[in-house]
């Protein structure tokens, strides 16, 4: 008969490991930060291309 396990294994050392460098850390921190921007950056855009083509189709309609 086959039992089925499931949950975390306890003890085990699967995972992310417990510390990081500062180097590292500093690294990803900023990583973070970039996609963060480029995020905020592109829904600025796609926010001003829609106002844009909602203008364009504004003007067609007229």
């Amino acid at each position: 008969m086959l039992v089925e396990r499931r949950g975390r294994i306890s003890g085990g050392t699967q995972g992310r490991p417990r510390q990081l460098g500062a180097k590292v850390e500093e690294d990803l921190f900023a990583e973070v930060q970039r996609l963060r921007m480029e995020n905020e950056y592109l829904k600025k855009l796609n926010a001003l291309v829609r106002e844009k083509e909602k203008s364009a189709r504004e003007k067609k309609r007229k």
